[in-house]
């Protein structure tokens, strides 16, 4: 109750602190009519309300509103799908990115007038068209401008993560859109306003049919200044009411596709084994594996000892295909590999089953979460887990891939020893007589779990 009482008296106090505003302004703009006394350069406050009512209950007003708003929004809509599509392709290629670059440095530094004025002969005999290609010229560079933040933004491991285990529309769906969508929200904020004006400037240039900007250029012609002020009031609030009904629609949107699963169950190949033959990868100057070759037989689980920096992750990296070696001798088995990476990667828009049900939609998710004790946190999104929760449901989605292979970076990394043989227990059951290769710093795990030990160096 008490809440709801210091929320109203809040609104009330932010209401009365815009009409204090607006009475401070009409008094300013009262006393410049009384200054200037001439209603031909400025109308009286009074006069342009009475003027502007006069408008409103006209049927040609709402035609010239209407006009105006559809080819403006056509615009925003045409600009926005020219800067995203745009956005995806330059983020792919410097070379369409350095092609396109002068393109959106022009849209983004030539002033709107010049625009419209070179714009103007080409769409003389279709005016109606030009407040539609200066909206969509306004709000393109913007939208280019965020999304490419937003490609760049992305986080590049998960990504790789989820086209290990996923099919390319999962990853867009599930992955890719959640990322993309705020920017896309924040760069329609942006464009909203500039939209709006840089295509009422085109049509009180072009004049088109039933479009405010005509009866704007009209009134400005005919020293009609109570009309002029009348109209561009209009224009004010359009932008204000336009700008706040998209930006709070948009806002209450919260993408985050549900993913159910399929009856279907999936397999994801047969076990065979890995043959490393003189392999070498040099990150620079830095050579991490040197003629490296070694057989990892089929069916059997390998454990991985050696020092941090000697390559162990950079040869399952190789071993799953996520990393060439420097002569592109070895050759992955015609098999996926379920992989535990170092980090959890999980994707923060899907909840525990469904980030588990990702790898597999024809996992049965129950029987994994009771196995690593998750059944409670089912439906909880990845920022609300530990991090060793958070470590089980990596580990979970691993077993829902069920790989021809598995492939695993310090799997128990943060599991204390009681979780650690509850997880490790499910997993290995999960791939009994497949090729495993884990990588482990605990010498007692190797030899728990592991049929061989390779001691790198």
């Amino acid at each position: 109750m008490i809440s709801i009482m210091q929320d109203k008296n809040k609104l009330i106090k932010t209401i009365a602190g815009k009409a204090a505003v607006a009475v401070f302004w009409l008094f300013v703009w009262w006393i410049l009519y009384l200054l200037i006394n001439r209603p031909v350069i400025l109308a009286s406050p009074i006069q342009t309300f009475l003027t502007l009512f006069g408008l409103v209950v006209q049927k040609e007003f709402w035609s010239n509103v209407i006009f105006s708003l559809l080819r403006i929004l056509l615009g925003l809509l045409i600009g926005c799908i020219l800067g995203v599509v745009l956005s995806f392709f330059t983020s792919k290629s410097k070379t369409v990115y350095e092609i396109f670059k002068p393109v959106l440095t022009l849209a983004k530094t030539v002033p709107v007038v010049s625009f419209i004025m070179l714009l103007w002969l080409a769409f003389f005999k279709y005016k109606g068209i030009m407040p539609i290609v200066i909206s969509a010229l306004m709000v393109f560079p913007i939208m280019w401008s965020d999304m490419s933040t937003a490609h760049a933004a992305m986080d590049k491991k998960l990504l790789e993560m989820a086209n290990c285990c996923a099919k390319p529309f999962d990853v867009f769906l599930y992955v890719r859109l959640p990322h993309l969508f705020p920017y896309f929200i924040s760069g329609i904020a942006t464009s909203i306003g500039m939209a709006w004006k840089a295509g009422i400037a085109a049509e009180v240039i072009c004049s088109p049919l039933d479009s405010i900007g005509r009866e704007i250029h009209t009134a400005r012609a005919n020293l009609e200044s109570d009309t002029l002020l009348a109209w561009t009031a209009v224009v004010v609030a359009l932008s204000i009411f336009l700008e706040f009904l998209l930006v709070k629609l948009l806002k209450k949107i919260k993408f985050r596709p549900k993913l159910h699963r399929s009856e279907t169950p999936t397999s994801n190949g047969q076990s065979f084994a890995l043959v490393f033959d003189r392999i070498s990868k040099h990150y620079g100057e830095h050579q991490v594996l040197d003629q490296f070759s070694y057989v990892f037989p089929n069916g059997k689980t390998t454990a991985i000892l050696g020092q941090s920096g000697c390559g162990k992750t950079t040869l399952l990296s190789i071993a799953a295909s996520l990393t060439e070696d420097d002569q592109k001798r070895y050759q992955m088995p015609p098999t996926a590999p379920g992989i535990i990476f170092q980090e959890h990667r999980l994707i923060p828009g899907l909840t525990v089953a469904e980030n588990i049900l990702f790898a597999n939609r024809g996992a049965n998710v129950k029987k994994i979460l009771t196995a690593l004790s998750l059944s409670d946190v089912s439906e909880k999104y990845p920022d609300e887990l530990s991090g060793g929760m958070q470590r089980r449901v990596a580990i979970g989605r691993a077993i829902a891939f069920s790989g021809g292979i598995g492939i695993f970076d310090e799997p128990f990394t943060g599991l204390d020893e009681d979780t650690k043989a509850l997880c490790a227990h499910a997993l290995f059951s999960a791939y009994k007589g497949k090729t495993v290769l884990f990588v482990t710093h605990d010498a007692e795990d190797a030899k728990r779990y592991a049929d061989e030990i390779l001691k790198m160096s």
